[in-house]
């Protein structure tokens, strides 16, 4: 496996970010690391795009947002796609997604990608498609 580590500078401190895919060429590998979003960025560490917790880019190449995937938050439950995938707040591993900018991967059966799901506030969630728009390559959360 080649195991890459990419370093972006937030302020005064420095996040190492590691990648389980090879060097960017489209082949839309996922990245593993979950977290807490508490950068408020999503990054693609192949050629630069931010965006922020809702998709929206901040800064290209990436010109368009990312993909959404219908969310909904019931209870200790959040809702994927059309029942495709229910994620139980309860359960220890899903604890992160109880808090505010908490963020966690998920994949959703018949989707080539992972989701990135983050609980924007109480009382929503997002979840967006872990695909960069410029040319494919992964994106996550700082580490």
């Amino acid at each position: 496996m080649n195991r890459r580590r990419f370093f972006i500078r937030f302020g005064a401190a420095i996040a190492g970010l590691g990648f389980n895919s090879p060097a960017c060429k489209k082949k839309k590998s996922p990245t593993q690391p979950d977290g807490s979003a508490a950068e408020k960025k999503i990054l693609c560490a192949c050629h630069g795009s931010v965006f922020d917790l809702r998709g929206n880019v901040l800064t290209g190449p990436a010109t368009q947002p990312l993909s959404t995937v219908p969310a909904v938050l019931d209870g200790n439950q959040i809702i994927l796609g059309d029942n495709a995938l229910v994620i139980d707040l309860t359960s220890a591993d899903n604890q992160v997604l109880q808090a505010v900018q908490g963020a966690k991967r998920f994949t959703i059966p018949g989707l080539s990608s992972q989701v990135i799901v983050i609980r924007i506030s109480p009382a929503e969630v997002i979840a967006l498609d872990s695909v960069c728009t410029h040319q494919g390559c992964p994106v996550d959360l700082p580490a």
